[in-house]
Parts: structure tokens; C-alpha cells; sequence
């Protein structure tokens, strides 16, 4: 919507990166991307930063590495959200009104494993 852009494939992805990149933004990242191809959701990433711009907050563990600072980021929801509904299931109440087990999940936040992986294309 920002680019004006509609996307339909990955062809359209790269242009929306393109633009944003032209337009001064060093880092795209564009997430639950659903293709016309496909009922799986994307993210998609690109980044320009270069030396001292990569300290920047989530970058700081992955030394501006783009790939893994979206698989930890992804993974991490995921633990949290499996352990929430775990513990939904388990008191008996309904997802929908549980509280995020963020507390519960610090260990997943900070290091979690990598079940889902990102692709270069």
C-alpha cells in the first residue's frame, strides 16, 4: 500500500523492496505476505545497512545478518504461541482469552530453536 505496488508474486516483492530501498529505507521486511500462488504465508527481508548502522537493537546478536534476525524473531513467536495454547489446553480455557506466556518464555525469546527457516531467494 505504501509503494502503491500490489503484490501478486515475488516478482512484485522485489519491486516493493526496490522502491522502499530507493526511497532511503535501509531495511525491508515484509511479513504474512500471502502470494496469489500459495495459502502458506512469507516474509520477505532485504537490507542495505552498512557498518555502524548494524548495531541497532535485534541486530546487535546477529551482526546485521538480515536471514537470522527473521528466523529468530519467527521462531520465537512461534514458542510463545505453541506454549500459550499448551497451557490454554491444559487449564481448560479457550485461547482467545489467554494472556501471552511472554514471562514463561523468556529462555525461547532470547535463544530459540530454529524449526522454521528463511530462503534466499
Amino acid at each position: 500500500l505504501l509503494t502503491g505496488i500490489k503484490i501478486k508474486s515475488r516478482t512484485d516483492i522485489m519491486e516493493v523492496m526496490k522502491t522502499f530501498h530507493q526511497n532511503g529505507v535501509k531495511t525491508v521486511v515484509l511479513s504474512s505476505v500471502q502470494l496469489e500462488t500459495s495459502e502458506k504465508l512469507y516474509l520477505f527481508g532485504s537490507s542495505i545497512l552498512e557498518g555502524h548502522s548494524r548495531n541497532l537493537l535485534g541486530w546487535l546478536k546477529t551482526d546485521g545478518d538480515l536471514k537470522a534476525s527473521c528466523e529468530k524473531v519467527v521462531n520465537s513467536l512461534q514458542c510463545v504461541l505453541r506454549r500459550t495454547i499448551d497451557f490454554a489446553s491444559k487449564k481448560g480455557k479457550n485461547v482467545a482469552t489467554m494472556e501471552l506466556q511472554l514471562v514463561q518464555s523468556k529462555l525461547d525469546i532470547e535463544n530459540p530453536s530454529i524449526d522454521l527457516k528463511c530462503l534466499d531467494l
